[in-house]
């Protein structure tokens, strides 16, 4: 006699274990990318996924921030030898996390020799300028907005980057 094996059926998909969660990171160019963790996996863990989706070949000047949920808007870093599931549900507002850069350095174009965080360390300075993190004279103001644009367009092109054409993208400082 064959058995006969009722099995419950459901539309739901399930992960076997509940130690794999999602985070959403957030990139300096403004778009997010997704990374499945498990609940031990550390903020290092996840900086490496994030790195290696981006092709970031040089993450020792990057790191990791949340929104701390005890004040407003505050950014802190993820300690990246830890937990990132306990280090989020303890301090952070939710599972989302901002790539940033972590360490300025002087001579820091010279130092990458890698296109792709060339370009997320440009943004990072880019942001802090017009954001007032790091300030400079009207003058210095003038001369990094015009490497901006040399750097995001190109040559000077009369017929294409007219004042209409530039005139939403932020270049000085609030």
């Amino acid at each position: 006699m064959p058995f006969k094996l009722k099995l419950k059926k459901s539309r739901h998909y399930s992960v076997v274990s509940n130690s794999l969660f999602v985070i959403s990171v957030e990139i300096l160019d403004g778009t997010t990318v997704e990374c499945t963790l498990s609940s031990e996996s550390t903020g290092q863990d996840c900086l490496d996924v994030v790195c290696q989706k981006l092709s970031l070949n040089q993450p020792k000047f990057f790191g990791l921030q949340y929104i701390s949920r005890h004040s407003d808007n505050n950014l802190c870093w993820l300690e990246l030898d830890r937990p990132i599931k306990r280090q989020l549900d303890k301090h952070a507002k939710g599972l989302c996390v901002c790539l940033r850069v972590m360490y300025y350095v002087i001579s820091g174009v010279r130092l990458f020799n890698d296109e792709v965080s060339r370009y997320h360390y440009f943004l990072q300075l880019k942001q802090d300028v017009i954001e007032g993190r790091i300030s400079c004279t009207p003058q210095q103001a003038v001369e990094l907005a015009s490497y901006s644009m040399q750097a995001e367009f190109g040559n000077f092109d009369a017929e294409r980057h007219t004042a209409h054409y530039l005139k939403d993208f932020q270049l000085f400082p609030k």
